[in-house]
């Protein structure tokens, strides 16, 4: 790479006598000065340079009218750049500067390219001759230290090593103790290889950085967790911006709902819930509620306390539960407004049995329920039909009596409309015999209903 050296290029037609107008060229420099030998040979001192496989071209009376050129079929090859020592051998701490030392690297900055093992230093810097410096690039394990300038390379399988810090190992998670009203939680991470002194580390958990991350010792980090929602979330854990390995998880507090108002819903829906509880996230994640097995029409988010949604028709007592990136959290019972506003439709109420018993109102739900029966005093009618939210119909059974209470059982709700049916009085239509003597004595026989 100095230059300097000698070089005699060997053909035919270089002339019978020494030419001033000569130009040989090396790559894309003169070779000077340049000496005529004879007709087949000419010498010529090399000038400083770098790379391997170099053109090596003559040129005859340049710019004038008799110019001839010619090119050797063989190339010329400047020494390959060598590594042969450097200044750090080992990782300490951060990834650090080395300065690499050896020969060959070239007179001026031809822009090489160190590596550490196959990878690129972040930074190459060239200083001479003999030496560069390398910004050490990630990595793991020994590798070599290896050089390119031009088109040569120095050869890795005889240059100095570098040796990274074992990568760093994950293992554990210590159980987050959460308490209402705290935001950013502080995380404690626990395996090996986190370094003997105070080192450089970075905690993400679900691809977002940690508000802050602090190394303990060599087996523990501390993270201070950004806000979030989720279970099973990655953690990824950088020591000396090496990588740690194993797998790790974290899962933030599960969305709990506590209270739900008004204390009753609608059985026909679009009434709005305020929800109080914990864990709905610090931003709108996108939560879902639902009520029983049925979601919510919409759900806002207003914060890590509080939402509202707008429900969907219903019946009965079910659990409030909300969702938050797929994590479901543990709920609150709650009840739709049950049957109310009760009446009987007026019609006739035969001792047999058979007639159709009409009971309005509302909060019979938004579809058939599923239990329902009434009874007329202590029977239960013979069929008890759902026909709409506000219309129950029941086949009346056979009986007597008046005054009686009828009783709805809608699931799990209860209703009693007190004294509020009589069956119809005895109705007397003929007598056989129609006259009888005025001694009495006879047998007579009485026809009508409702007896």
């Amino acid at each position: 790479a100095l230059g300097g050296a000698v070089v005699t290029v060997f053909g035919v037609g270089f002339g019978n006598q020494d030419h001033k107008m000569l130009d040989l060229t090396v790559g894309f420099t003169g070779c000077n000065p340049t000496a005529w030998v004879s007709d087949s040979s000419m010498a010529c001192v090399a000038a400083p340079g770098v790379g391997g496989n170099l053109p090596v071209s003559m040129v005859l009376h340049r710019n004038t009218s008799q110019e001839q050129s010619g090119v050797a079929p063989t190339r010329f090859s400047y020494r390959r750049p060598v590594v042969s020592s450097t200044s750090l051998r080992a990782q300490t701490g951060t990834l650090p500067i080395i300065t690499v030392r050896g020969a060959n690297f070239g007179l001026q900055d031809y822009m090489p390219t160190a590596r550490v093992g196959v990878t690129a230093c972040k930074a190459t810097a060239w200083t001479s001759d003999t030496e560069f410096a390398c910004v050490v690039p990630p990595g793991t394990g020994d590798q070599p230290v290896s050089i390119s300038v031009e088109n040569g390379a120095s050869n890795p399988a005889v240059a100095p090593r570098f040796r990274y810090l074992d990568p760093p190992v994950t293992v554990a998670i210590a159980a987050v103790p959460w308490q209402d009203g705290v935001v950013n939680r502080s995380i404690t991470i626990t395996g090996r290889n986190y370094g003997t002194t105070p080192t450089q580390v970075s905690v993400a958990i679900g691809g977002t950085q940690a508000l802050s991350s602090a190394w303990v010792s060599s087996t523990a980090v501390v993270a201070t967790i950004s806000p979030g929602a989720g279970e099973s979330k990655d953690v990824r854990l950088a020591v000396y911006a090496q990588s740690a390995s194993g797998q790790t998880s974290f899962t933030y507090r599960a969305p709990t709902v506590t209270t739900a108002l008004p204390a009753e819903a609608s059985p026909d829906g679009n009434t709005t819930l305020t929800l109080s509880g914990y864990g709905f996230g610090m931003a709108d994640y996108s939560p879902v509620t639902s009520v029983g097995m049925t979601s919510c029409k919409s759900t806002v988010w207003t914060s890590d306390s509080a939402l509202q949604c707008v429900t969907a028709a219903g019946t009965g007592v079910v659990d409030i539960r909300v969702q938050v990136d797929n994590q479901q959290g543990p709920g609150t019972e709650y009840a739709y407004l049950g049957p109310r506003e009760l009446s009987l439709v007026p019609g006739t109420r035969r001792t047999a049995g058979g007639d159709v018993l009409t009971i309005e109102g509302l909060g019979f739900g938004p579809a058939a329920p599923s239990s329902l029966a009434a009874f007329v005093g202590a029977t239960a009618c013979t069929s008890t039909t759902w026909v709409s939210p506000t219309v129950i119909e029941c086949v009346v059974p056979a009986g007597t009596g008046v005054a009686l209470d009828v009783q709805l059982h809608l699931i799990s709700y209860r209703r009693t409309m007190a004294a509020s049916l009589s069956y119809d009085g005895p109705t007397i239509t003929s007598l056989d015999p129609a006259f009888a003597a005025t001694g009495g004595a006879a047998s007579l026989v009485l026809f009508g209903s409702n007896f």
